[in-house]
């Protein structure tokens, strides 16, 4: 079984910011999430704040997946803009895909430009 390197999805997140000193115990009660950090302006005050976590909602747009969360429809960022911005932080990260149809159209263009 292949392992996994840190920052990879090896370990889970108590354990990640645990040994990254970000956290005091492993209780996962520590964490803070900052949650629908989907618009550009809260994406930015995501990375900004002592959050660990950034939690937002994935729907897929008139031509791209976009981050929003129903029944908002349009956005001032894209999938592929967000996870560009929130990859270089050490923040973790959890997406909340909204149409599990559509999920799978998503997934398959990550390697693509949008």
């Amino acid at each position: 079984m292949e392992q996994l390197s840190a920052g990879g999805g090896g370990e889970n997140a108590v354990e990640y910011f645990f040994k990254q000193e970000r956290i005091r115990s492993k209780d996962a009660l520590e964490i803070i999430w900052y949650h629908a950090a989907n618009r550009r302006a809260q994406m930015k005050e995501a990375l900004e704040s002592d959050a660990h976590m950034i939690e937002a909602d994935v729907i897929f747009g008139s031509q791209s997946p976009i981050m929003a969360h129903p029944p908002e429809t349009d956005s001032d960022n894209t999938l592929q803009n967000w996870l560009n911005e929130v990859m270089q932080s050490d923040k973790g990260i959890k997406l909340d895909f909204k149409s599990g149809s559509e999920m799978s159209l998503i997934l398959n263009g990550t390697s693509t430009s949008w």
